[in-house]
């Protein structure tokens, strides 16, 4: 989907925000329209935009580990961990 927005296919992506940060940091000419707070009921569920973890069926130790890990973040813990991801990500 960046691809299409960066080669002109599409006018716009709606996605979530660390998507969107890590956007702006490879592609550095894309511009983030951020609608939080602007009374235009531009609004979702936390369940619509919390971020998932992929774990292979049946390793649940590592799925413990992750849950535990999880379950001790607070929102500011998870915004650092989200930020420092976005300026260590490969680009180009």
């Amino acid at each position: 989907m960046l691809m299409a927005l960066e080669t002109g296919t599409v006018d716009f992506v709606c996605t979530d925000m660390p998507t969107a940060q890590g956007a702006i940091a490879a592609y550095p000419d894309m511009v983030l329209l951020d609608f939080a707070g602007s009374g235009d009921d531009f609004t979702v569920s936390d369940s619509d935009v919390n971020i998932g973890i992929s774990v292979k069926k049946g390793n649940t130790t590592l799925k413990d580990a992750l849950n535990k890990v999880l379950s001790t973040m607070t929102a500011d813990d998870f915004n650092a961990t989200m930020a420092e991801a976005i300026a260590v990500q490969p680009i180009g």
